[in-house]
């Protein structure tokens, strides 16, 4: 009878576990897609008629804000077991609906690359725009391959497609701030 009751309470706590897995990726999401919104809101002021100089650091500083919630989504996967076909299912559309907002998002880098040209100092930020581009895609792709490990079904099957599309998507937005 004992030996039943911690059986039952060690299976619950599992099940906990697994689903509070699904739910810290989640939230994870959730903090990237807010990260995702505060830089595309900025974006879409920023303009040679603005301070470029002081909306292009403070674009700086949200790119690195959103390097860190990518990072730390990273390692929340990294933590986190294989998740159940149910919970993988629950991430699909959160899923696409990210994927989504990073095309969003690089489009609009591309579409204001004129103004990223003369926003220091009347100079370019063009490399700063590279490199943080670069940083982006390394730990779009990190995390990518972190949930790539622990999702099943059809996201696992989509796992791929999703991450190759992205990174076309980053390569086009490096490529027109590399040149």
């Amino acid at each position: 009878m004992v030996a039943t009751k911690y059986l039952f309470a060690g299976l619950a706590s599992l099940g906990l576990a697994l689903a509070g897995g699904a739910s810290d990726i989640q939230s994870s999401i959730n903090d990237i897609q807010k990260s995702i919104g505060t830089l595309s809101s900025t974006l879409k002021g920023f303009n040679s008629d603005s301070d470029t100089m002081g909306t292009a650091l403070k674009l700086e500083g949200q790119a690195k804000d959103l390097l860190k919630e990518i990072k730390d989504g990273k390692e929340t996967a990294s933590k986190v077991d294989t998740l159940s076909s149910s919970d993988s299912d629950k991430l699909e559309d959160t899923v696409d609906s990210l994927s989504k907002s990073v095309y969003s998002l690089l489009d609009s880098f591309v579409d204001k690359k004129p103004v990223f040209q003369k926003a220091v100092l009347g100079g370019s930020a063009d490399g700063i725009v590279d490199q943080d581009l670069k940083d982006l895609k390394e730990a779009t792709d990190d995390f990518g391959k972190a949930l790539e490990k622990i999702v099943t079904g059809d996201l696992k099957k989509d796992a791929p497609q999703i991450l190759s599309g992205l990174d076309k998507h980053f390569d086009d937005a490096i490529k027109a701030f590399s040149s």
